[in-house]
């Protein structure tokens, strides 16, 4: 699996994951936090911006950790 760097705000998490949303997913669960309205940053190159990082939208995010919950 590889590894993600996400940002949100000022929050920088590094985390191994399966794809950008399992990424901001886990960093949530392991900062115990939880956005509206905004986009997070994954990218695998670092915590400067790049060309390709992808935005993911939190409400994806907050959608996951439902469906997450569900299952346990």
């Amino acid at each position: 699996m590889p590894k993600y760097y996400v940002k949100i705000i000022d929050t920088k998490v590094i985390v191994v994951a399966d794809n950008p949303l399992d990424a901001c997913v886990k960093a949530s669960i392991r900062k115990g936090i939880i956005s509206a309205g905004l986009y997070w940053s994954v990218s695998e190159r670092g915590f400067d911006s790049h060309p390709d990082d992808e935005l993911v939208d939190d409400y994806l995010i907050i959608k996951e950790l439902e469906k997450r919950r569900k299952n346990e």
